[in-house]
């Protein structure tokens, strides 16, 4: 398996342009959470709590798509709702709110989003690629975000330092945003080219 194979697929080349952004976006901001919260007077202990409250809600939402409505999923749409939850918790975390609704509201969006996200993320690849090159898909996927994660985070620090943290998030947001259109139109492009393949 080469590469080459992989990347002959376009839609994979925009899933992966929108699992940069998204992921990649995600991933610096989950880099700073804490140092942001503790930055505004939650200690480590509140924050225990809180990401104990983000991993509840996340196995809650695994368990109930696994059991209870897995046949009846459409993945492309529980993948939309995750990444539009993973855009407003970054949208919620810009807001000047009180700190607690924002603590609470962040661990309930991140564990809603993260769960659909883990249980719609393999199926979506699996419709896109061949079984065998799955595995080399998920390694491509994963290096080229820490590679985008590992140049935010050299810049977030120079962000917040020099803004605020609100401020940090809102670029992020606006980076996982600009991720949701990404899938949008690689949804859109899927279509119209199975149309054509049933046409020929």
């Amino acid at each position: 398996i080469t590469i080459k194979e992989i990347f002959i697929h376009r839609e994979f080349i925009l899933y992966l342009l929108f699992y940069v952004f998204v992921l990649g976006t995600w991933n610096i901001g989950e880099s700073y959470i804490s140092l942001m919260f503790k930055n505004y007077g939650i200690s480590t202990s509140q924050w225990g709590y809180i990401f104990s409250l983000e991993i509840l809600v996340e196995m809650i939402v695994i368990f109930t798509l696994n059991h209870f409505i897995k046949r009846k999923m459409n993945y492309r749409i529980i993948l939309f709702i995750a990444i539009s939850l993973v855009f407003a918790r970054s949208f919620v975390l810009f807001l000047d709110i009180n700190i607690w609704v924002k603590a609470f509201l962040s661990a309930i969006l991140r564990g809603l989003s993260w769960g659909l996200f883990l249980s719609s993320h393999m199926e979506n690849l699996k419709k896109m690629l061949p079984n065998r090159l799955i595995t080399k898909a998920v390694l491509i996927l994963a290096i080229c975000c820490n590679l985008f994660a590992f140049v935010g985070d050299f810049a977030a620090p120079y962000i917040y330092q020099n803004t605020s943290f609100e401020i940090m998030y809102l670029i992020l947001s606006i980076g996982q945003l600009l991720g949701m259109g990404i899938l949008i139109f690689a949804t859109i492009y899927y279509h119209k080219h199975q149309k054509i393949k049933e046409i020929d």
